[in-house]
């Protein structure tokens, strides 16, 4: 969820979130890691790459985060209450699609090579995934209601912002997503097919994006308005 504006959190909580650093940062990637077993192991070296990436731009990106919003980032785990069941539909596509790439992307880029790419590839997809760190890291340290569900806030006293990447966009942690989990992995995989369900992520966080502003702009008082003075939802200059 990506529309608020920024409140004050008390200072003691942020060291509850430690142990979500610890523990669940390290869970996700060796979750990863068995997809890129897939890719032959040891002798893969793309994967191992890839994976050190990821494994040190994610804990980074969670450290910072952690400090600038830790209840937030806390709530990134949960579903709140208002939870739109429109959204608990995509989130499951979504996780759909990301498997499937991480299941072909070993496959084709590893053991089987079935349309593997250069390896010049790999450079571009780390700065992709770079600047999909400092897309979402970036939202979602001026923005304290960063869920990852959509519904309005009312909780938390949900409010319009307007500072930090919303100046520009309406959505950037979704242009952040496209780069970070639909075309930057692929590259770093070398694999050609695991571009395909990349891909397919565009639409869908178009697909998200549209939904999501329509339910604030009815919903989230000054929204509308908002939405006036920024014009483009994910795209600049296009959309």
């Amino acid at each position: 969820m990506e529309q608020t504006e920024h409140t004050q959190e008390k200072p003691h909580q942020v060291a509850n979130f430690w142990p979500k650093i610890i523990f669940g940062v390290p869970f996700t990637i060796a979750f990863f890691w068995g997809y890129m077993w897939l890719g032959g192991g040891v002798r893969w070296w793309q994967g191992w790459l890839m994976l050190g990436v990821m494994f040190v731009g994610e804990t980074l990106r969670a450290v910072y985060v952690s400090r600038k919003q830790p209840e937030m980032f806390k709530r990134r785990g949960e579903f709140g209450e208002g939870t739109q069941s429109w959204d608990k539909a995509w989130l499951t596509v979504f996780g759909l699609v990301l498997t499937v790439m991480f299941v072909i992307g070993p496959l084709d880029g590893g053991r089987y090579l079935w349309a593997p790419l250069p390896v010049w590839t790999i450079p571009i997809g780390i700065v992709l995934y770079i600047l999909y760190l400092v897309f979402f890291g970036w939202a979602m340290s001026v923005n304290p209601h960063f869920e990852k569900t959509v519904r309005l806030q009312e909780d938390r006293g949900h409010k319009v912002i307007t500072t930090g990447p919303y100046a520009y966009i309406r959505h950037p942690g979704y242009i952040g997503s496209i780069l970070g989990f639909g075309i930057a992995p692929p590259l770093m995989m070398c694999s050609a097919w695991a571009l395909v369900p990349g891909l397919l992520l565009i639409p869908c966080f178009m697909v998200r994006t549209a939904w999501e502003d329509a339910f604030l702009q009815r919903e989230l008082d000054g929204y509308a308005a908002y939405a006036q003075k920024v014009k483009y939802k994910l795209f600049p200059g296009l959309w």
